[in-house]
């Protein structure tokens, strides 16, 4: 009895957390795709975007959009993302 009660506990948690789950992995891929896309409309190399972190992608996003003196530290992430 305490096995299946702890089962069904484990189930109705998965089936909460499992739609959350793929909601962010879909948005992180549309994330790295759109970064990916404004690298390299901007001459950034993109081979590792997949290598970044969700904070280090919304960091370039910002930087992109930002303008003027970004260049730096968006070559910065990209060369701590291409040591991983």
């Amino acid at each position: 009895m305490k096995r299946t009660l702890t089962a069904l506990a484990a189930i109705a948690a998965l089936t909460t957390v499992a739609p959350a789950a793929f909601a962010f992995e879909n948005a992180l891929a549309e994330l790295q795709n759109q970064v990916t896309n404004e690298l390299a409309d901007k001459g950034y190399p993109t081979e590792f975007v997949d290598q970044l972190t969700l904070g280090e992608l919304t960091t370039i996003r910002s930087l992109l959009e930002g303008g003027q003196g970004a260049g730096v530290q968006i070559q910065r992430i990209l060369e701590r993302a291409a040591q991983r």
